[in-house]
């Protein structure tokens, strides 16, 4: 779960899409809102990793909303 958050955040980073110090951030709370399954299979596994991933994801999301369009008319001198 740590290193698929991490490897979500950095790939934000190097993207542009996160700041450095933000990396951390992102991880600490995937891992906070993880819970322990003691004694995992591989399909376990594999599903926290796919989880981690879309949990740093839906952070990076909302630490960077997307940026509305101005919809309004460009002023036109010309009439």
């Amino acid at each position: 779960v740590l290193n698929a958050a991490n490897e979500v955040a950095v790939e934000a980073f190097l993207a542009k899409k996160l700041k450095f110090p933000q990396i951390a951030g992102t991880v600490q709370a995937v891992m906070a809102m993880h819970s322990i399954e003691a004694d995992p299979d591989l399909n376990a596994i594999m599903a926290a990793d796919g989880w981690a991933r879309q949990q740093a994801q839906l952070r990076i999301a909302e630490l960077n909303p997307p940026k509305q369009k101005n919809t309004a008319e460009p002023f036109s001198a010309q009439r």
